[in-house]
């Protein structure tokens, strides 16, 4: 029960968030055309870090694909399916089965050997700002990917990935810092300009 209302964020004040979402006249506007508006996560944090990674600078569609090529080939069997791959088993793998750049399969190596050494750790009370460093410091993994860690692992609720692509291009709308006026609630500012705005603004950059 605990691992579900975590996933979604109930543990948090609606009424809380919903005020301060209000403090920006055009996020007040969004936020009531998307009432309560939450900020999903995912069941496991180390599943959640391991799609971040390999969702970098690719389609969802291409991103679920490497995510599926993972556990297939790592996954643990259980009945019909197969358990998400522990840090040991990816970090001990060469990954070759995995259609993707040898960059990108060193840096999922390199997390789950951090996390094997203790020297990461992904316990959601600790800094978010010396989490962010730590990732920094893993050849990989940037600005975008630290931040959204920072999100939907941690579930910091004051993340904003500002380099995202659908956000940055939002932020010319609304400046960082009339995003800023929800702070400490801007993970959910970001998921509203995502809801609001993906479709929006992807269809206008490829016309």
């Amino acid at each position: 029960v605990a691992r579900v209302r975590a996933m979604f964020y109930l543990d948090s004040d609606p009424l809380i968030v919903a005020n301060a979402l209000e403090r920006d006249p055009a996020i007040r506007k969004i936020a009531r055309k998307h009432p309560g508006i939450r900020i999903a996560s995912g069941w496991d944090a180390f599943e959640c870090a391991m799609v971040t990674i390999l969702g970098q600078l690719v389609s969802v569609e291409r991103g679920r694909s490497l995510v599926s090529s993972l556990v297939q080939n790592l996954g643990e069997p259980l009945g019909g399916v197969r358990l998400f791959p522990t840090p040991q088993a990816i970090a001990n793998s060469d990954l070759k089965f995995l259609k993707t750049t040898g960059v990108r399969k060193e840096t999922l190596r390199g997390f789950c050997l951090a996390l094997l050494d203790g020297s990461l750790s992904l316990d959601p009370e600790q800094d978010v700002d010396t989490f962010t460093e730590k990732l920094l410091s893993l050849r990989g993994i940037g600005p975008w990917s630290a931040s959204y860690m920072a999100l939907k692992v941690l579930r910091h609720t004051d993340a904003f990935p500002g380099t995202d692509l659908i956000l940055a291009r939002a932020l010319k709308i609304h400046p960082p810092q009339k995003v800023a006026l929800v702070s400490p609630w801007r993970g959910y500012a970001a998921s509203l300009l995502w809801r609001e705005y993906a479709d929006k603004l992807t269809k206008k950059r490829g016309s």
